[in-house]
């Protein structure tokens, strides 16, 4: 017989407790893409794709984040966004990031702002929220099926700038992307637009 080990298995374990196991299983499942996709004038770049046999498990695992986000997630999910963003403009900076707005008006913040405010802090630039949500949409969810009149205006105090950096959680279709990328457009500034899941 060999020896047993003086640690517990809680012991051995309290690292895996005391870490987010649905950002675990995501960041060990999720495919890293590096694609860029188009919707209709506007690219995007997912950093991540579903694994189709895992999705509704991924699906929920990201429902399980957006609930409860922890600092741990965010800091992980903005690494990876602002790691993958300077890469799309061969590391010149940006001058401001803005995340994609709740699907809702009745929403203040969504997940997709919380990560922006993440990615800014890592790449030390500003935040913006400068877009607002006008439509009423027909439900709490972002989904493209469920908002279809997701529509967006810019305020007026956009940050000084002509390249921002565009940040949602998830994208599904591009058309949210689309339509804040209009709005940046009509003030004559560059929007990369970069999602973690797509």
């Amino acid at each position: 017989m060999g020896e047993h080990s003086s640690v517990s298995f809680a012991e051995s374990n309290l690292v895996y407790q005391s870490a987010d196991p649905n950002l675990l299983f995501l960041s060990s499942t999720l495919l890293f893409t590096g694609r860029r996709l188009v919707r209709e004038s506007t690219s995007y770049f997912p950093v991540r794709g579903w694994r189709k046999e895992l999705k509704p498990l991924q699906i929920a695992a990201v429902r399980n984040i957006k609930v409860n986000p922890t600092e741990a997630a965010l800091s992980t999910i903005a690494k990876e966004i602002a790691d993958y963003a300077a890469t799309v403009t061969n590391g010149s900076p940006y001058d401001f990031v803005c995340g994609v707005p709740p699907g809702t008006s009745r929403s203040k913040e969504n997940f997709a702002m919380l990560i922006a405010r993440a990615v800014a802090d890592r790449m030390n630039i500003d935040f913006s929220a400068a877009l607002r949500t006008t439509s009423t949409g027909k439900g709490r969810s972002s989904h493209p099926q469920e908002s279809v009149r997701f529509r967006v205006r810019l305020e007026d105090d956009v940050p000084d700038g002509k390249i921002a950096l565009l940040v949602d959680d998830v994208t599904t279709t591009g058309s949210h992307f689309r339509r804040c990328v209009d709005q940046f457009r009509r003030k004559g500034m560059s929007v990369v637009c970069v999602s973690w899941i797509g």
